[in-house]
């Protein structure tokens, strides 16, 4: 029972920490953020073992999982299967909370969530760019 217990607290503290705070112009009550690691296509893996997950899948197949290196706004890679070539696009939290993907640019798509990101490119063309060629697809997360 107590471990039940732990569980909520720990949800609630997470679901707590990323929240983000609404202008002044919206409701004063706080929005309570999904995080994407309750995500079936959340994985704690490395890049290689994305690459083994996503082989052999649709265009489009992708997962989110953790960036493992020392950086302070890249929080999370989507890794992307297409066309026989994989992406791994960094998702980074910019100053004011939002997500956006890759480096910075001077006009950029944000999110409120890592979730947010993914559900927009399932209906949206996201184009994946690397050293082998680029690629538009829309995004099928992989389930468990």
């Amino acid at each position: 029972m107590c471990c039940f217990y732990v569980k909520i607290a720990w949800t609630l503290l997470i679901n707590l920490i990323t929240r983000r705070e609404r202008s002044a112009a919206e409701s004063s009550f706080f929005e309570l953020m999904p995080v994407v690691e309750a995500k079936s296509y959340f994985r704690l893996v490395d890049r290689e073992s994305a690459e083994d997950l996503l082989r052999g899948k649709q265009d489009g197949a992708c997962l989110v999982r953790p960036f493992k290196e020392k950086d302070d706004s890249i929080k999370y890679v989507l890794s992307v299967y297409a066309q026989e070539k994989f992406f791994h696009l960094h998702l980074r939290q910019t100053v004011d909370g939002s997500f956006v993907i890759g480096l910075e640019k001077a006009i950029e798509k944000e999110f409120s969530s890592p979730i947010h990101c993914v559900d927009y490119y399932r209906h949206n063309n996201l184009r994946c760019i690397n050293s082998s060629g680029n690629v538009v697809v829309t995004l099928k997360p992989i389930s468990e």
